[in-house]
């Protein structure tokens, strides 16, 4: 009978790459590769590829490569190629390696009688080792931001009737759609529809259909922007009264068009839209662009003041629920000491644990560290100095004087709050068109947000010499 130790036992005379765990001894079993030959450079390229996703109390690997080798680390985040220091033992390179989740890595192998150069970089994962290197924490209370762009409140509740009939009952946009359809004698959209484009074209009116959305306003909003698909086909109302819409661009997509708001003084107001429902007809949802913050409270937005400031946590309960665009935090933090060689760590939040007890978002962000979002980019004392999106989250700062010290760490959004499937309840591991279409439990008028934010102060490590 055949298994896997006996085959690979037999092949072992073929082998050309071996990963062998630290830890254990034995060959990895967390670890895919590729190894190319190119015989114009003489040379062979290897792709290592660490296939978990969470846990990092493992980090630690001796790959070794049959035959003698100059090793070269092709750093693929900043493009740059360094000579590594390797051992030969018998027909076999050696270098001993860090390799993190969802991490990887590349090299080129020439020829060589010896393998000199630099180690590759590694960081410290163990807890008491983070512990030791701690230096300073970056402050987090009230740290001044910037956003890249207004924020937002999502319109997309609204009371609705057809053909100037009884005003029906606040409802969420798009089964607001599928009543007026039903009224109308047209059959239900669901999560399979195709794009309107693709219905032949038509001028047919199956009938009016108006919808008016409450906007209530803690704070005085001045030069908003509405922004809307098909605008041209729909007729405005603001408080009752007619509202222009000028295009004056678009927002997120060409689609998405918007026009400047008159102010919005404190308190309650209506937006009423006004349409004739054809064919091609997309109702969808609508949203307030500006300067100013907003509250939820489950089925409600309020808008409130403009955020100016933020602590370390999830952005949504701070006014920015809606919001999709970057952040930038203008943090600082202080050294008592001078330090040679300091870098910027983000913690991880997910070590060892088990598949089955793991978050089910879908991998729209990066929810395995301290932070929510799909990149960091952090500048200190004002010079950009790299990117963090990666199990270790640690970035080199280089030599660090004593004193303090400016860190600007800039959060790429995401637009799941802003376009993603607002009411339904509990997360998936996918998405697919039907989410936006949930009923009975799977279905909820409050809000469901994804949490985006940096959620726990960074920390400076000095790693030594």
């Amino acid at each position: 009978m055949f298994s896997q130790d006996a085959i690979l036992k037999a092949l072992d005379a073929s082998r050309e790459v071996q990963i062998i765990d630290s830890a254990l001894g034995s060959q990895a079993q967390n670890m895919l590769y590729q190894l190319r030959e190119d015989k114009t450079e003489n040379a062979r390229y290897l792709f290592i590829v660490r296939h978990e996703r969470y846990g990092i109390v493992q980090t630690s690997y001796r790959v070794m490569l049959r035959g003698h080798w100059q090793l070269e680390f092709l750093n693929t985040t900043d493009g740059s190629i360094t000579p590594i220091r390797a051992r030969h033992d018998g027909d076999w390179t050696i270098i001993e390696t860090e390799i993190y989740p969802h991490g990887h890595l590349l090299l080129r192998m020439t020829p060589s009688d010896k393998s000199v150069g630099k180690e590759i970089p590694r960081f410290p994962i163990d807890q008491e080792a983070i512990e030791n290197a701690t230096v300073a924490r970056v402050e987090g209370w009230e740290i001044p931001i910037t956003l890249d762009e207004p924020n937002v409140l999502v319109l997309d509740q609204a009371k609705w009737r057809v053909n100037d009939g009884e005003w029906q009952r606040t409802e969420e946009i798009l089964r607001l759609d599928n009543k007026a359809r039903a009224l109308m004698g047209i059959g239900n959209k669901n999560g399979k529809i195709v794009q309107p484009w693709v219905y032949p074209a038509s001028q047919k009116v199956h009938g009016k259909l108006e919808m008016c959305f409450d906007i209530d306003c803690e704070y005085a909003v001045k030069n908003a922007w509405l922004a809307a698909e098909q605008p041209e086909r729909s007729t405005f109302l603001l408080d009752g009264a007619p509202l222009a819409f000028t295009d004056c661009g678009w927002w997120t997509d060409e689609c998405v068009r918007k026009s400047l708001m008159p102010e919005l003084a404190p308190g309650h107001h209506t937006l009423t839209v006004i349409r004739d429902y054809m064919d091609d007809t997309d109702i969808e949802r609508m949203f307030l662009l500006g300067d100013f913050g907003v509250s939820v409270r489950g089925h409600k937005a309020v808008v409130t003041a403009p955020v100016r400031t933020l602590h370390w946590g999830d952005v949504a309960p701070q006014g920015l629920p809606f919001y999709g665009g970057n952040i930038t935090y203008h943090a600082d933090f202080t050294l008592d000491a001078p330090v040679a060689n300091a870098a910027l760590r983000i913690p991880s939040r997910q070590y060892d644990i088990h598949p089955e007890c793991r978050g089910t978002q879908a991998a729209r962000e990066i929810d395995f560290a301290e932070f929510r979002g799909t990149l960091l980019s952090v500048a200190l004392d004002g010079k950009d100095v790299g990117d963090i999106a990666f199990s270790p989250y640690q970035l080199p700062l280089g030599a660090l004087a004593a004193g303090r010290h400016a860190v600007d760490i800039k959060l790429y959004g995401s637009r799941i709050n802003c376009f993603g499937a607002l009411h339904l309840t509990g997360r998936k591991f996918w998405m697919n068109p039907a989410a936006w279409r949930t009923v009975g439990d799977a279905f909820s008028y409050d809000y469901s947000l994804i949490p985006l934010g940096i959620f726990k102060s960074g920390t400076i490590l000095s790693l030594g010499e």
